[in-house]
């Protein structure tokens, strides 16, 4: 299934727990079941379907339509020619990571260093953050020339001061 079929499903499937959040259909029903009207009911149970739905979105379709980078897919590089657990796609030109030494230096590619960020938005512009991260620095290819960030984690000498998750 292509990506954006997948993208009109999740619309799909949020238009349709936005329509039946309201039970329109059960409007002028007295209905009781155990005590408590049906209406209430459906509420209950569509709260635990949407929970269901939101769980199962967060795990595949987070970034659909949200901006949010993914990962490399194997057709970038293959699985073969990598040497590392996971490529971090940054969004450019709005993330921009560098993968810098202690001296604020970039490192060559396929070594390890500290992430520093520059964060460009309509909303607001943190040039050069430094994170509590570490990753590999890894050369962008094909359409994606920009460096990537390889097998990211958070950095034992991390101090309490640093900021996380910007990226």
């Amino acid at each position: 299934m292509t990506r954006s079929i997948r993208n009109w499903l999740w619309i799909l499937v949020f238009v349709v727990l936005v329509t039946f959040s309201v039970p329109w259909f059960l409007w002028g029903s007295a209905t009781v079941v155990a005590g408590l009207p049906v209406w209430l009911w459906w509420h209950v149970g569509w709260l635990g379907l949407t929970a269901v739905v939101f769980a199962l979105f967060g795990r595949t379709g987070w970034d659909r339509l949200m901006g949010v980078a993914p990962e490399a897919p194997p057709s970038f590089r293959p699985l073969s020619e990598r040497d590392w657990h996971l490529q971090y796609v940054p969004c450019y030109p709005y993330f921009v990571p560098e993968v810098v030494d202690t001296d604020g230096d970039l490192v060559p590619y396929g070594e390890r260093g500290t992430v520093r960020l520059t964060v460009l938005s309509e909303e607001f512009f943190i040039p050069l953050l430094y994170e509590r991260d570490v990753a590999i620095r890894v050369r962008g290819t094909g359409r994606l020339p920009w460096d990537w960030l390889g097998t990211p984690e958070t950095s034992e000498q991390a101090g309490q001061d640093a900021v996380e998750g910007v990226y």
